[in-house]
């Protein structure tokens, strides 16, 4: 990279740290889920800044003896970009606050005063991250210690910020490692934080929830904003509150109407089962398609046979999977056949057994698409970071159109890489108008679970409702439908 060669001639004591387009993608993919715009692109920068410090010092190449680690966990330093920037990361039983920015300006050093004077996020050193995503940089170009930043900066009470020369700033990272071996900087013994009442944090919760177009750190005196805000418990709190207001206000807007799916069979965004299979590794074929289900052997002669088969054991006790089986294989070998298309449509309007009719539409969705009784699957490929390593799961969108109106859904979410196991903590659940949720989670124990989240329901036409998908506490990714 030419810019990259010329930023390391032109500061040869800066850490520049390359980034490419895939680590922006996911950063930003996963910082949609704040309050507004502001909130959204300073967690773009702080993720993408986090992410790439621990793993720059992390590998067999690192010139660091252990790696860094996210002091308060990524899920409690996700709530945060909510409001402030910078984040923290430990290392040698230190606190490194990492504070990014994209000003081209890198005259003075600018520190959030959280990250000061608030005793339960007091840091030991900070590393000023200049962040160039358009020429694919992190510049690290300059640290601090607290006592320096009190002693040396400049308190600007406009913004609560503590500001400090760059010429009062340690250019060399490498001076920082030494540091940490050699005398590590004591964390700093701060004072307490007035206690707020209960009747205070209500009021407060309140007050910093009427500001969504920006952090609401501003909107009360420090005393009161570094109480409340030194308490992990009530920042979740306000967090989700910000969010849910945000997210009611948008879910009409931005609600996909799934009864276009049944009536136009296209999905924009979404692609079918059957594109995603080319080039990804799922196996999705029917109602028992865990990637460990063997299917019952049938050797029908024609299709004839096999629909007799299927009518014999239609609803009996204990011939479901045989019956479940055997209108698979009609479906892979009952194309352009008159017969085979009235009996999985009259199967799906008739059949007592909800997943015999789930695999009939399913059967019937390849053989004749558009009948109006046919399934219509729809797929999302989603991007998940654990511990800054990534996975790929499909959530799968699955349609039945049912009598008087009513639509039935199924909700599945799979893993499509070489690892047939969902991540534990992987958590699916769907939120209705009404308030009411319905939840899958996966606990990483041996059986499906493992393996695929699964929710169904049914819905009237007209009905609204909103699937998340979340990862432990962190939310990955969510929509608003519309049946």
């Amino acid at each position: 990279m030419k810019f990259l060669g010329e930023l390391q001639l032109s500061y040869p004591n800066h850490l520049c740290i390359e980034i490419d387009e895939f680590d922006c993608k996911i950063a930003w993919n996963d910082s949609q889920f704040y309050s507004n715009n502001l909130a959204r692109w300073n967690a773009y920068i702080n993720r993408l800044t986090l992410r790439r410090f621990v793993e720059e010092f992390s590998g067999e190449d690192s010139d660091l003896d252990e790696a860094p680690s996210v002091w308060l966990g990524e899920e409690n330093t996700a709530l945060l970009w909510e409001f402030v920037n910078g984040s923290v990361v430990e290392l040698s039983d230190c606190r490194i606050a990492l504070i990014p920015s994209m000003a081209i300006d890198t005259e003075a050093f600018y520190v959030p005063q959280e990250w000061v004077d608030i005793p339960e996020l007091a840091a030991n050193y900070y590393v000023a991250v200049q962040v160039l995503p358009d020429n694919e940089i992190l510049r690290i170009w300059g640290f601090t210690t607290r006592e320096s930043l009190k002693e040396n900066g400049d308190y600007n009470e406009s913004d609560r910020t503590y500001g400090i020369d760059r010429n009062s700033v340690i250019e060399n990272i490498i001076s920082l490692w030494v540091a940490l071996e050699l005398c590590p900087e004591p964390l700093p013994q701060l004072s307490p934080l007035p206690q707020l009442s209960a009747r205070e944090i209500d009021r407060l919760l309140e007050i910093l929830c009427k500001n969504r177009e920006a952090s609401p750190r501003l909107d009360v005196s420090f005393g009161q904003w570094g109480s409340f805000f030194s308490d992990f418990d009530r920042v979740n709190r306000l967090y989700h509150k910000r969010i849910e207001r945000q997210r009611k206000s948008t879910q009409k807007k931005f609600a996909i109407r799934l009864s276009q799916w049944l009536s136009e069979r296209m999905a924009e965004g979404w692609q079918t089962l059957e594109s995603l299979s080319q080039n990804r590794h799922i196996g999705l074929v029917g109602v028992r398609s865990s990637p460990r289900f063997q299917p019952l052997k049938l050797h029908p002669e024609t299709v004839v046979d096999l629909s007799q088969h299927i009518q014999n054991t239609l609803d009996k006790l204990g011939e479901e999977e045989s019956c479940q089986n055997a209108i698979r294989v009609l479906g892979e070998m009952g194309a352009e056949s008159v017969e085979a298309i009235e009996l999985l449509s009259q199967i799906v309007r008739t059949a007592k057994d909800e997943n015999t009719r789930w695999e009939a539409a399913f059967s019937l969705e390849r053989i004749a698409p558009n009948h109006p009784a046919a399934s219509v699957r729809r797929v999302k490929t989603i991007e998940l970071t654990i511990q800054f390593s990534r996975r790929t799961v499909a959530l799968i969108v699955c349609l039945m159109p049912r009598e008087n109106r009513r639509v039935g859904i199924w909700l599945q979410v799979r893993s499509i890489d070489l690892n047939d196991r969902l991540p534990a903590g992987l958590c699916l659940t769907i939120y209705s108008e009404s308030g009411q949720t319905k939840t899958a989670q996966c606990h990483g124990a041996e059986g499906e679970t493992s393996e695929l989240l699964q929710l169904r329901f049914q819905g009237e036409v007209g009905t609204r409702f909103q699937v998340a998908l979340a990862l432990g506490e962190k939310r990955v990714t969510e929509y608003s439908f519309l049946i």
